[in-house]
């Protein structure tokens, strides 16, 4: 598309990110992501959230944790899209404790003062059963996290 003399912005590269993620080809994505400011753009919320779900939906959730922090470094601040994506993969991938400070993070920032997103109302509800089970014993922290998570890889 360079080569034809059409200006590529960086709406253009978040949809070819996507696109990629979505075929699967995440390694192509990565590597595009990262060249974008060669090209003198600068990522957005959506090309950074567009990331951090590839990234998720590969199992590298410490590489899409350290992706939001340098985002925000970067003056890219999180949305309520962002933080959903984040705690989605993170439960998903059956770290709960992660996808609680993350929830927290959202809460104290003013990124959920939109609709709520999924996530928020599934740690709410996690946490109700967790109190649940704890309460009248029907197993331990540790067996509730494991059932989720093995609820989570069926869902």
């Amino acid at each position: 598309m360079e080569g034809k003399g059409f200006k590529i912005d960086i709406q253009i590269y978040s949809l070819v990110i996507a696109g990629l993620c979505n075929a699967k080809k995440f390694e192509y994505a990565r590597k595009l992501f990262y060249g974008i400011t060669h090209k003198g753009l600068v990522p957005n919320v959506v090309t950074y959230t567009i990331m951090i779900n590839g990234m998720c939906k590969e199992g590298m959730f410490a590489e899409a944790e350290r992706l939001m922090f340098e985002m925000e470094k970067n003056g890219c601040i999180p949305n309520v899209i962002t933080y959903d994506t984040i705690i989605k993969g993170l439960l998903k991938g059956g770290d709960v404790k992660k996808a609680r400070k993350f929830l927290q993070r959202m809460r104290d920032s003013n990124s959920h003062s939109a609709t709520p997103p999924s996530a928020y109302d599934a740690l709410f509800l996690f946490e109700l059963l967790e109190s649940v089970v704890l309460e009248i014993g029907l197993g331990t922290s540790t067996q509730v996290t494991t059932a989720i998570a093995n609820i989570n890889h069926y869902a």
